[in-house]
């Protein structure tokens, strides 16, 4: 904030460096981490009237297949970022699929009847 970066929430910021280049405008990772945030909130707020969520070993699969899409997501634009239109590269339908079914996954394990402590 000191530097005025950045000037949108729209700007584009390397994520990682590690294997690849991740990259993406500044709104997908925040995307990420309020839904996180929300989810966490969610869960913090069941638990305090003593009622678990109930995993399953599919809802697992599907968070580790919807956070590979995500980082898939930032890693195609990441190896692009050295081009003239690099912003052209980030494939937001492919991160929009990786967020929805994580979320959805979520949803449908916080509705799941409760374990009761």
């Amino acid at each position: 904030m000191l530097i005025d970066w950045p000037a949108s929430i729209l700007d584009w910021d390397i994520l990682f460096l590690i294997p690849v280049p991740w990259a993406s405008p500044v709104l997908y990772p925040v995307l990420v981490s309020l839904v996180m945030f929300l989810m966490g909130t969610a869960i913090l707020y069941r638990t305090s009237d003593r009622r678990l969520l109930s995993i399953r070993w599919s809802d697992w699969l599907g968070w580790l297949a919807a956070c590979v899409t995500i980082v898939v997501s930032f890693c195609l634009a990441g190896v692009h970022m050295t081009e003239a239109d690099y912003a052209s590269h980030f494939h937001w339908p492919v991160f929009a699929a990786g967020l929805a079914l994580g979320t959805g996954i979520f949803w449908r394990a916080f509705r799941r009847r409760a374990l009761r402590l």
